[in-house]
């Protein structure tokens, strides 16, 4: 299947609430690239097109080794929305905890470091990405090291960008790893709280479990608020007191 002049589809190799992802050819240049085509039903939803175009503008400001480069956007005949992006070899950081359960502090840290690298540059850009969470983390390698790299910019805002791709009282993100600020208000998140998830992510990424764990928003932020959550040394034995004090900081309700 075409997309474009250049853009041949193969095969579907992932999915998500904005579109389908397929590994291409670039028919051009010869060489395979990853392709994310907008779901007909995102497509239809508000400002739905919109905020597609925005991933693809925000992703390819970025130049960090970190995030996924962006190749390309356009739109097909029929009217749909595309992204052409680096074709990566490897798997999401959700896909090595279902199989791993956890992973060793060592590879834990280089995760945050790395994704701390594409935070930083995003948030110089004033971009916030609000959606930090495992299944947006590919883990692949480079010269046989861990090399993690940021995925899906499709619910990032700019932090001077009109607030109206944000539909009023809208939840945006991802509950388990959403900051208490993110639940109360999707349109005024600032760099904290990608942090926020962050830090979910590497507690989940040590443990083997989520820090807050609650089924309904509102009980999500009573958790969060009153700082209930079990320290890494209870769950991970031995001296990790340094663990403890970095996750108190990291999850702290306040966002300063």
């Amino acid at each position: 299947m075409l997309v474009s002049d250049k853009i041949r589809l193969l095969d579907r190799i992932g999915e998500g609430g904005m579109g389908t992802v397929w590994v291409a050819e670039h028919l051009t240049l010869e060489t395979q690239v990853a392709v994310k085509l907008m779901r007909a039903r995102a497509k239809e939803a508000l400002q739905g097109s919109e905020r597609f175009r925005l991933e693809a503008k925000a992703a390819a400001r970025l130049q960090s080794p970190h995030v996924v480069r962006t190749l390309d956007y356009g739109v097909t005949e029929d009217d749909v929305p595309y992204i052409v992006m680096e074709l990566l070899q490897g798997e999401t950081l959700a896909e090595r905890l279902a199989r791993e359960g956890s992973l060793a502090l060592a590879d834990t840290a280089t995760i945050v470091a790395h994704v701390a690298k594409a935070l930083g540059e995003a948030h110089q850009l004033g971009i916030v990405h609000r959606d930090i969470k495992p299944s947006n983390l590919f883990l692949t390698s480079a010269d046989d090291e861990l090399l993690v790299k940021v995925l899906d910019f499709g619910i990032a805002k700019a932090v001077e960008q009109d607030t109206s791709v944000t539909t009023t009282g809208a939840m945006v993100g991802t509950l388990l790893y959403m900051s208490p600020e993110q639940l109360t208000d999707a349109r005024a998140v600032s760099f904290s709280a990608d942090l926020w998830s962050l830090a979910v992510v590497a507690y989940r990424t040590l443990t083997g479990q989520p820090p807050f764990d609650a089924s309904t928003p509102v009980a999500m932020y009573k958790e969060m608020m009153g700082g209930r959550f079990r320290a890494p040394s209870e769950l991970l034995g031995g001296d990790a007191a340094d663990l403890d004090r970095w996750f108190s900081r990291a999850l702290a309700a306040e966002p300063g």
